[in-house]
């Protein structure tokens, strides 16, 4: 009997193989404009691939997971550019202040989504700024 039993509790009693540690990573502190240059420089591969490929010159060579699209550097200044010719924001904040201050009638849920329509053109700004590596104003 106890021949059987090992025989079909064996394999389960066996110990398990180790798994290999995944390779520890290298991290170096850089400055925000440090960064935005090596992300400007980088292109559509990942910061981890390009620093890869600088350093041991395997240029070519990226990863398909996490590949970041190649940004229009020009198309996205042109549309900060307009952003902020366009007024939406200033506009939008004087809408809301009218209707906080009783001069425009307005219930509370048009009053909601204006306010959440100045933050989202606000944080557009901010998302533009930071793809461009250009300095807040």
């Amino acid at each position: 009997m106890t021949a059987s039993l090992h025989s079909q509790f064996g394999p389960a009693a066996k110990p398990r193989e180790r798994r290999k540690a995944p390779p520890r990573p290298i991290s170096i502190r850089v400055t925000a404009e440090e960064r935005a240059h090596l992300e400007r420089e980088a292109g559509g591969q990942t910061l981890s691939a390009f620093v890869r490929s600088r350093i041991f010159d395997k240029s070519g060579i990226t990863r398909r997971k996490g590949q970041r699209p190649e940004l229009d550097q020009v198309a996205l200044a042109r549309i900060l550019a307009l952003l902020g010719q366009s007024g939406i924001k200033q506009n939008l904040t004087a809408i809301v202040e009218a209707i906080r201050t009783g001069t425009l009638e307005a219930g509370p849920e048009l009053r909601g989504a204006l306010e959440q329509a100045a933050v989202d053109v606000m944080l557009m700004r901010h998302d533009l700024i930071r793809a461009l590596g250009v300095k807040p104003e």
